[in-house]
């Protein structure tokens, strides 16, 4: 490849070279997941009568894509062997009542389930929906927030229901990867866009409980071919169908040099009336990236768009200044 006698040789030796790179990625990932069924999980006894129950008294009906992956979780879950699954499905797609059945299901068993995000505001939200839902149809399920902001005095009362059994959902962020973070008894954890956490850190929230079966979930994308030699090591359910109603989600993908073109789009919905949000990969410029980041976009944008009312949050803000900006965000006070 380094000495090519002419550009056919150097392609064949290129292409060698990326054969072998992927063929030993595959049986590394092959080996992790046969070392990892080696490992004894659970057989959750789940209440099929009570789970028949739950989805009877949704305001809704599963589509039959929410029932396929809802059976091969649940199997998954009746099996002694570990399960980590990907579930994959567009933003509206219907993702969480898919989780909440399975989390509702080791509560069925007298288990515990927890559940992390990447934020603390998305965390929030996913208390506040599982608790809804569960106030909705009549279950008596105690969902609790764990945050790195708390009280001490509220954190402490907290991991001490935690550890006797009180509380059968944990949501939370990273805080849920603390030392002094103990359950009861700890049989699922769901990872809400499992792609912002390291192999490490799951690998934390599994060791906190007796070998916890792993449901990770995500809206972006996965085409089959790249599930295979990415996430080989997990089996991955795919919810391909959208609730009716739904409008379908369009994703495009544009190089560098059309940001103008995104703006310029983005710029005539928000003049008709909708709302749109702008994520960047970093908070403030980088000598180590030279990737787009918040504080840049948002000086762009008032300056661009000063028509507009336009919002910055990030993680360094406080919690009060997170609240207020997603709070002025619902009640469209910004447009951005």
């Amino acid at each position: 490849m380094h000495f090519p006698k002419d550009a056919d040789w150097a392609k064949a030796a290129r292409r060698s070279a990326a054969f072998e790179e992927f063929y030993l990625f595959q049986m590394r990932l092959q080996l992790l997941k046969i070392a990892d069924q080696q490992f004894s999980g659970e057989s959750i006894d789940y209440d099929v009568v009570a789970l028949k129950a739950f989805t009877q008294k949704l305001p809704f009906t599963l589509t039959a894509a929410q029932q396929k992956v809802s059976r091969e979780i649940l199997q998954d879950q009746k099996r002694p062997i570990h399960m980590n699954r990907l579930l994959q499905g567009d933003v509206g797609s219907g993702k969480t009542i898919v989780a909440a059945l399975a989390m509702y299901a080791v509560v069925t068993a007298g288990r515990q389930a927890a559940m992390m995000a990447p934020t603390e505001i998305l965390a929030r939200q996913h208390a506040i929906n599982l608790a809804n839902l569960f106030e909705q149809v009549g279950l008596s399920v105690r969902v609790e927030l764990l945050t790195s902001g708390m009280r001490v005095a509220a954190r402490r009362h907290l991991l001490e229901d935690l550890v006797n059994g009180d509380i059968d959902i944990l949501v939370g962020t990273h805080a849920l990867l603390q030392p002094d973070v103990l359950f009861h008894h700890l049989s699922l954890a769901v990872i809400d866009e499992q792609h912002r956490f390291g192999v490490s850190q799951r690998a934390k929230l599994r060791e906190n409980g007796m070998n916890p079966d792993i449901l990770a979930m995500t809206a972006t994308p996965i085409p089959r071919t790249l599930s295979i030699t990415a996430y080989g090591e997990m089996d991955v359910s795919i919810i391909d169908q959208l609730p009716n109603g739904r409008k379908p989600i369009e994703t495009k993908r544009l190089s560098h040099n059309q940001l103008d073109q995104a703006i310029a789009f983005v710029k005539e919905q928000v003049a008709s009336g909708a709302q749109a949000y702008i994520v960047t990969p970093l908070i403030e410029e980088s000598e180590a990236l030279d990737v787009q980041n918040a504080q840049a976009m948002y000086e762009s944008l008032q300056l661009s768009l000063p028509q507009f009312k336009i919002g910055l949050l990030h993680g360094r803000l406080s919690n009060d200044e997170k609240a207020e900006m997603m709070a002025n965000f619902q009640k469209t006070h910004c447009r951005f």
